[in-house]
C-alpha cells in the first residue's frame, strides 16, 4: 500500500530519516490540521470510504454530511450500536484498534514488535508511579486512519486532570519499530488515571503519532462516568491508546496474550471484552 511504501521510505533510507524530522513536527501537524478542518478537504472523505472500503452504516452522518475531512475522522457512533457490557469485573477495548498484551511489565522489557525495548518509567515519566504498576499488564490498541477514533472509558471510572508528556509524532505503525524510532517512549502522550472500585488504579494514555496535531479530551476531571462512556478523541491520523494495571488486578483473555506472545496483534473494537 502507498502509506507502507512512505512509512518504509522514512524509515529505512537515508534520505527518509532526514525528511522524517520534518513529518513528525509539530508545526506540519498543525498546517496539516488546518486543511484537514477545512471545507475543501471534504473532497477526500469518499475516495478515502472507498480506498478503504468502510461501512458507514454504524456512524452518524450529519444532514448536508461532513463540513470537513476531520469532521468525518472524528465522527460519531449512533446510540446502541456497541453494545456494553455491564459485568463491574470485564474490562473494555476503549478504542478500535489493533490490540497487543503485554502479561508482565516490567520497568524495563522487550517489546514484541521488531524487539522494540520500552521503558515503563520513561513512559509515564514518574518512577513512583512506573513501580506501582511493575509486574502488571500493559494493553496497546494501536489505531489506523481508517478506524473510529473516539476513545472511550474502559470501566466505571472516576478520571483525573490528564497530564501531558510532550514529545515527538512518530508513526505508531509496526513499520517505524526496530529502527531509530521509538514511538511508544518519545511521542507526546497523555497521562490519565483512572480511580475505579473494581480495579484500583489505572491508567489509561492516548499517544499521540505522526500529523496527530490533537489529542482532546471530553470528559470532566472528577466526576464519575460509566463504562463506554466517552473521554476523547484523536485528531487526524492514525494514533494509540496504552492500558496500564496494577499486578494481580486483571486477567487478560489468553487469545490475546498467545497471539501478542507471537508477536501478532488482533483487530478488536471499542466496547468487546478483553479481560476474563
Amino acid at each position: 500500500m502507498p502509506c507502507h511504501k512512505m512509512l518504509n521510505f522514512l524509515y529505512t533510507t537515508t534520505t527518509g530519516k532526514l525528511l522524517r524530522k520534518i513529518f513528525r513536527a509539530h508545526w506540519l501537524a498543525k498546517c496539516v490540521a488546518l486543511y484537514m478542518n477545512s471545507r475543501f478537504s471534504r473532497k477526500r472523505i469518499q475516495p478515502f470510504i472507498k480506498q478503504h472500503r468502510m461501512s458507514m452504516g454504524e456512524y452518524i452522518v450529519p444532514t448536508g454530511g461532513y463540513t470537513s475531512f476531520n469532521d468525518f475522522f472524528t465522527r460519531k457512533l449512533k446510540t446502541g450500536t456497541r453494545p456494553i457490557d455491564r459485568n463491574p469485573e470485564h474490562i473494555v477495548a476503549p478504542v478500535d484498534g489493533n490490540l497487543c498484551v503485554v502479561p508482565h511489565i516490567e520497568t524495563d522489557t522487550i517489546f514484541y514488535i521488531k524487539q522494540q525495548a520500552f521503558n515503563l518509567e520513561h513512559f509515564l515519566k514518574d518512577a513512583a508511579l512506573a513501580r506501582s504498576f511493575a509486574d502488571g499488564v500493559m494493553m496497546i490498541f494501536r489505531l489506523a486512519p481508517q478506524d473510529y477514533h473516539r476513545i472511550h472509558f474502559p470501566l466505571d471510572c472516576t478520571p483525573q486532570q490528564p497530564r501531558v508528556i510532550h514529545g515527538l509524532l512518530e508513526s505508531v505503525n509496526p513499520a517505524a519499530f526496530g529502527n531509530d524510532a521509538h514511538p511508544l517512549l518519545d511521542n507526546e502522550r497523555h497521562l490519565i488515571m483512572l480511580e475505579t472500585a473494581s480495579h484500583g488504579q489505572i491508567a489509561m494514555i492516548p499517544v499521540g503519532a505522526m500529523l496527530v496535531g490533537s489529542i482532546v479530551s471530553t470528559y470532566t476531571p472528577g466526576k464519575n462516568y460509566r463504562k463506554g462512556d466517552e473521554c476523547g478523541y484523536f485528531a487526524f491520523g492514525g494514533s494509540t491508546v496504552v492500558l496500564l494495571f496494577s499486578c494481580n488486578s486483571i486477567h487478560p483473555i489468553a487469545h490475546f496474550v498467545e497471539r501478542s506472545l507471537q508477536g501478532l496483534e488482533t483487530a478488536v473494537k471499542m466496547g468487546v471484552v478483553v479481560t476474563t
